[in-house]
């Protein structure tokens, strides 16, 4: 009986352990993790995107550029230029905090400044990849609604180098820890930039969203939006991901557009390229 009566209390108790860990609201860094495994997830994958530009200076302009990105896990992206014509083949590598670029006449890449990275569709590049658990410190500030969906307000401050914001307010949503809105704050802790995410659908890589809406607080003042499409997941080789990379990949990417009937071709086919050559004869 006492046995009895000793197991019977401890499954009591293990039960309300269970019951309060669950109840518990979960921390910043737990709510930071969940949001960073939907927004920037730690796989090997594809996408297509376009981008809508507008700028709202003294003279308004809108621009359209189409692109394809091939990601290695978080840290490592390289971003293929499909339009405008005179830019096709143009390769941006994004490895942890830095950048090259290779143009589709160029002899070799160049890593680009800090300065550079800030602005244009390679800042652009930038927000959608950047991974915020690296170079941040984190804290919950609150909770609030945004457009009518409850959310964590989380605060990010740079505590590295690797940070290239001083601060960041990440609005997360409390149902599936959906990333919803970030404000990015500069050096001066001026708002610089705004990214909204949307049109959530389920796929292949899980719940990703694939619209962003970006402003740009700078002297451009562009306001650009972001579609993704054909979002699939896709191994691409190792040297892919590195500035000697780039060199081959567009290499390829051109003669595989020019072997092409229809045009652009798509990643897969590049890659196969990028194997055996011969593929293109």
């Amino acid at each position: 009986m006492r046995s009895a009566a000793i197991l019977a209390l401890r499954a009591a108790l293990l039960l309300a352990t269970v019951l309060a860990a669950h109840a518990r609201p979960p921390g910043a860094e737990q709510i930071l993790r969940k949001a960073e495994e939907v927004r920037n997830p730690d796989l090997d994958y594809a996408v297509d995107f376009t981008i809508h530009g507008v700028s709202r200076g003294d003279v308004v302009k809108e621009r359209d550029a189409s692109y394809s990105m091939v990601a290695r896990g978080k840290d490592r992206t390289v971003i293929l230029m499909r339009s405008p014509e005179n830019l096709h083949g143009a390769l941006v590598l994004m490895v942890e905090n830095k950048y090259w670029m290779l143009l589709p006449k160029a002899s070799k890449p160049w890593e680009l400044s800090g300065a550079q990275m800030m602005n244009g569709d390679v800042a652009t590049g930038d927000l959608a990849r950047s991974n915020l658990r690296r170079g941040y410190a984190v804290s919950l500030s609150g909770e609030e609604p945004l457009d009518g969906e409850d959310c964590f307000r989380l605060e990010l401050l740079a505590e590295s180098d690797a940070a290239r914001y001083t601060r960041i307010i990440y609005w997360v949503a409390k149902k599936g820890f959906l990333p919803k809105k970030l404000e990015h704050y500069g050096r001066t802790s001026a708002l610089v930039k705004t990214v909204v995410y949307g049109d959530y659908r389920k796929g292949p890589l899980g719940l990703r969203s694939m619209r962003l809406d970006i402003e740009s607080f700078d002297e451009w003042k562009e306001g650009s939006t972001l579609s993704f499409s054909n979002l699939r997941k896709l191994e691409a080789p190792p040297a892919s991901f590195t500035a000697d990379g780039l060199i081959p990949f567009r290499d390829a990417a051109l003669a595989a557009r020019d072997a092409s009937a229809a045009g652009d071709v798509s990643l897969e086919s590049i890659m196969r390229a990028m194997d055996s050559p011969s593929r293109l004869q």
